[in-house]
């Protein structure tokens, strides 16, 4: 066997080692880790990057390899998919021999290093642009045989992503009801109905991972109030009306609930347009909403999906099935 062959078969060995341990990983993060080793390794990049995209396309997490917690601190804030970045196709790769000759070489923050030749490609999960791969500064030019071995790699850390958050939203799907349990408990068992209300608000808070919290019920007349409001900017909202054609009530009155990447509609309470990705979950008991649990997130964070949707609804609905056998005692 040639010294060509027996580095080829190795090389194709170490594809296959780092395939297998992208699938062994169950949680987000240990995926993305593995992800970035692997495509270094393989490659000889100095530094490697998963920007991941929020709907939007913007930059809503950064992963790396190669640069020190200081250079990191001193950016600030990941590069946003623009210049050379912004090439990027969703399917396929774009290699560059020289970012610094390149025309749309614009968009990197300040105090990034220089960046030489760079091979980025997508990760597409379910359909969607998930993230982007960075490589960058290899000693020479990215090879027909990186470019193969990114794709490869892709395409099973896109595998391997789909499965971890199915992973995440088994894991919050139990802790959701197990909390939800435990709210019915403490409403049948507490003679005080604010302090079981806010205990729906501060645990929704928690288990979302939101930055603030509403929980909506009826007012007088046709009127629907945050009656008890939890987290950042909690007490501007509290009492205040939902705007009768807003996307709350149209939730409220549909019964089907919202995520958004920012607070949905044209008709939004000025106290909540400064939130980012919003989640609205209508209380619907016996086919009919009762109410509305609102939850946002500061802009920039990462956004609720259908999974986070579907929870917080059955948990809104648990929620008010011990509202209302408190209310009958």
């Amino acid at each position: 066997m040639t010294d060509a062959s027996t580095s080829a078969a190795a090389r194709e060995h170490a594809l296959a080692q780092a395939i297998i341990a992208l699938n062994t990983e169950l949680e987000l993060p240990a995926v993305l880790d593995a992800f970035l080793d692997a495509a270094t390794a393989l490659t000889g990049a100095r530094y490697a990057a998963i920007n991941v995209l929020d709907s939007l396309g913007r930059s809503q997490s950064f992963h790396s390899r190669g640069m020190s917690d200081a250079v990191l601190a001193h950016i600030g804030r990941p590069p946003e998919p623009v210049g050379v970045l912004g090439e990027i196709p969703a399917e396929g790769t774009l290699a560059v021999h020289a970012v610094s000759e390149h025309p749309a070489r614009v968009g990197l923050p300040d105090g990034h290093p220089p960046m030489s030749t760079f091979l980025g490609t997508s990760l597409r999960v379910g359909g969607r642009v998930f993230g982007q791969l960075y490589l960058a500064n290899k000693d020479g030019d990215f090879t027909d045989e990186d470019d193969r071995d990114v794709r490869a790699l892709a395409s099973a850390a896109s595998v391997a992503i789909d499965h971890a958050e199915l992973y995440d939203l088994a894991l919050s799907r139990e802790r959701w009801l197990a909390a939800a349990q435990r709210i019915t408990a403490h409403l049948l068992a507490d003679d005080d109905p604010e302090d079981g209300l806010q205990s729906i608000i501060d645990t929704a808070l928690e288990l979302s991972e939101a930055d603030t919290a509403a929980l909506v019920l009826p007012g007088v007349e046709e009127a629907w109030v945050m009656e008890v409001t939890g987290g950042t900017g909690a007490e501007a909202l509290l009492g205040l009306e939902l705007p009768p054609e807003g996307t709350g009530v149209q939730v409220i009155r549909a019964g089907e609930g919202v995520v958004a990447p920012e607070p949905p509609g044209t008709d939004v309470l000025e106290q909540v347009t400064s939130y980012g990705p919003s989640l609205y979950a209508p209380l619907v008991t016996q086919g009919r909403s009762v109410g509305l649990l609102m939850l946002w997130r500061a802009r920039g964070a990462r956004e609720f999906n259908a999974g986070d949707l579907s929870i917080a609804e059955r948990f809104a609905s648990q929620a008010e099935a011990g509202i209302a056998a408190m209310n009958e005692r």
